[in-house]
């Protein structure tokens, strides 16, 4: 519904701007002409108003979708999501237009009430290569997504991109080198340095076996990685924007 919303207004914009670059073409040979098609086709008032009515229906899909996480989830002690304030420079044109239309600090802010409403612990985490990581050997690359599939390029593990993306958000409600606020060159510098470490055997940030706190991360973290349904994992959920509100196929982190 959302992906609807988002590209059938992307659609009257292309129309609005169509109709526009025509009227301009021709207001100075039919300047009556170019006089109505302002008036009746490029004013504001309706684009307006139809631009409040998508957004109010957006809000009742937010809360309508958190509520039935929330009632499907009784038990549900913590909650790690990913952080919305990503910069958006980064995404697809397609992919920006359709999170801007999610409204997405509304729908931050209504996580962050929700939570505490039904009193779950909140806990966002950064959304960089969620989606483009490898749960089980740390490979990351754009193109181990292909649309709403994950297939890594390294090891072969496959399956739905939004679980693949789920799962991550969730090892990093745990993972203390990859916090909210983690730049992310320094993100796509740990992931290598995690991906080169087990394709050779070693454990992270070592040159030889590493400590035995180290392999005991690395195998708690491996068992995450089998969870590649984004299921809870001690009381916990993840939660992917895309797998909340599906609505593109475009690599989104």
């Amino acid at each position: 519904m959302i992906a609807d919303v988002a590209d059938s207004g992307a659609e009257r914009l292309r129309q609005r701007r169509r109709l526009g670059a025509y009227e301009r073409s021709i207001r100075a040979i039919q300047p009556k002409r170019a006089s109505r098609i302002r008036r009746r086709n490029l004013g504001t008032v309706c684009t307006n108003r139809r631009g409040i009515r998508d957004r109010a229906f957006l809000r009742v899909q937010v809360d309508t979708a958190l509520n039935a996480l929330f009632a499907e989830n009784t038990d549900l002690g913590r909650l790690i999501v990913e952080d919305l304030s990503f910069p958006a420079t980064r995404l697809s044109r397609s992919l920006n237009r359709r999170l801007g239309r999610w409204l997405k600090g509304y729908l931050q802010e209504r996580l962050a009430y929700k939570a505490e409403l039904n009193g779950v612990e909140l806990k966002v985490v950064s959304a960089a290569y969620t989606s483009q990581t490898c749960p089980r050997c740390w490979f990351t690359s754009e193109k181990n997504r292909r649309g709403d599939r994950f297939e890594c390029g390294n090891c072969g593990l496959t399956g739905s991109a939004d679980a693949i993306a789920a799962t991550n958000v969730l090892r990093r409600g745990s993972d203390p080198a990859v916090t909210r606020y983690t730049p992310l060159a320094e993100v796509r510098r740990i992931l290598e340095e995690r991906w080169r470490s087990a394709r050779n055997g070693r454990a992270w940030g070592s040159n030889s076996g590493g400590s035995r706190q180290d392999e005991r991360e690395r195998k708690t973290l491996g068992r995450a990685a089998n969870n590649c349904d984004g299921a809870s994992l001690r009381g916990g959920v993840s939660v992917h924007t895309e797998a909340l509100f599906p609505s593109s196929s475009d690599n989104s982190a």
